[in-house]
């Protein structure tokens, strides 16, 4: 049985900090997810990318802004 611990990432934390790093502006977070982070994540994978690419609000979306 695979629980959510014994997942591998869908990315490693090691790969993730080493591309946060070579990224301006960029962080990373670590989300408990599958390998599909939209499917598995999706309000914080796009409040998150409406954050990094500085958008207040997304007049299409029910997801309230990102708070500064």
């Amino acid at each position: 049985m695979i629980t959510p611990q014994s997942r591998p990432p869908a990315v490693p934390p090691t790969f993730a900090i080493r591309a946060a790093s070579l990224i301006p502006h960029s962080e990373v977070i670590l989300l408990e997810s599958g390998h599909f982070l939209p499917l598995s994540e999706p309000e914080t994978i796009a409040r998150e990318l409406l954050r990094f690419f500085g958008v207040s609000r997304c007049p299409q979306s029910h997801l309230p802004a990102a708070a500064d």
